[in-house]
């Protein structure tokens, strides 16, 4: 299934096999990744920017798909967002909505509780954020 991840199992390790309390199967290897020896096969390593240009568009194509179903969008930060990264977003997302609570850490909904929930109901309404629960512009 797409999206979907599988977590090899794990077997006890014997004392005398080192210090960590699990080890992979050989059999958790998919036959695929397998020698034919059935040792499994090392992927060569790829470069760092070749990964983050697959990453990134990855991200690209998803945001595109949030924007063509018109899906609500709400980015929550705890400090201003810079001009670049506000633009970032409303450009690939233009029914984004940036809310800044300047609350000096990373987790305003906690710090405010009942007005996160009201910030999460206006969304889920369609609404767009009064400019009182959406703070700083």
């Amino acid at each position: 299934m797409p999206g979907s991840v599988s977590v090899p199992q794990s077997t006890p390790m014997r004392k005398s096999e080192g210090c960590s309390t699990t080890r992979r199967r050989k059999t958790d290897t998919p036959a695929s990744t397998r020698s034919a020896a059935g040792s499994p096969v090392r992927e060569p390593l790829r470069p760092v920017s070749e990964v983050l240009e697959g990453a990134a568009a990855e991200r690209d194509d998803g945001l595109r798909q949030v924007a063509l179903a018109g899906t609500p969008y709400l980015s929550l930060a705890a400090n201003p967002v810079g001009a670049e990264d506000r633009a970032f977003i409303t450009e690939r997302l233009p029914q984004a909505e940036l809310v800044v609570w300047p609350v000096g850490h990373h987790f305003p909904h906690l710090t405010e509780p009942r007005r996160f929930a009201e910030l999460v109901l206006a969304l889920a309404e369609g609404r767009r954020t009064a400019p009182s629960v959406a703070g700083i512009p």
